[in-house]
């Protein structure tokens, strides 16, 4: 909001006045209060154009139009697209995260993620599903208790980022939701891990969870 008030105060030196400001908002609130977008944005996200989904998307989220299980039923006919499971994961609905979790679970190749420890950046088509699992990791700290299959695999990845998202999502946890598997799991990865900073924040877990 300061940034935007900074932005505002050099408008306001180049010429702009409050009563001018107040204007151009009212004017912009009704056009996006027309119920026509919602049909227009429907289609646009619904299309099979991916450049038009983005825009689509882009202005849904602008209009708080609800196009979650528009998205889901999509991703359901190609389980591999990143750009629906970062969409995906914007909910805040705990039963859609659990929804989208069984889905994933069901959907990405977990034992073929889940090889071993090692310094991978997780670039390329070959880590496709790796850039998946990482999408779903990275906000599970928000959903004590859901994903915790995803979790193992992604303590189990050779991509450093998705090691870094799963201990994200157990520091966010409290230990007694983890379960023994994932217990061992990180008691394990942090004897073996073979990047620095990550074995590093594996210590700081134990610690800060008593394991």
């Amino acid at each position: 909001m300061a940034q935007d008030e900074e932005k505002w105060a050099v408008r306001m030196s180049a010429g702009w006045s409050e009563q001018l400001r107040t204007d151009i908002s009212d004017a912009c609130q009704s056009i996006m209060a027309d119920t026509k977008w919602v049909s227009i944005v429907m289609d646009a996200v619904s299309g099979g154009d991916s450049s038009g989904r983005y825009y689509g998307v882009a202005c849904a989220e602008k209009l708080g139009i609800d196009i979650w299980n528009t998205l889901f039923d999509q991703l359901a006919e190609n389980p591999l697209q990143d750009f629906h499971f970062i969409q995906l994961m914007k909910s805040n609905d705990p039963n859609r995260i659990r929804k989208f979790v069984q889905f994933a679970t069901e959907h990405l190749p977990l034992q073929q993620i889940a090889t071993g420890p090692r310094n991978e950046m997780g670039f390329g088509k070959e880590y496709a599903a790796h850039r998946n699992l990482g999408a779903i990791l990275q906000s599970l700290d928000l959903f004590e208790g859901i994903g915790t299959e995803l979790i193992f695999t992604g303590l189990n990845s050779p991509v450093i980022s998705n090691r870094n998202m799963a201990i994200k999502a157990l520091e966010g946890w409290d230990v007694a939701s983890w379960g023994e598997r994932l217990v061992e799991a990180v008691i394990h990865l942090s004897e073996v891990e073979p990047e620095d900073s990550v074995k590093e924040r594996l210590h700081r877990l134990r610690e800060a969870k008593s394991l």
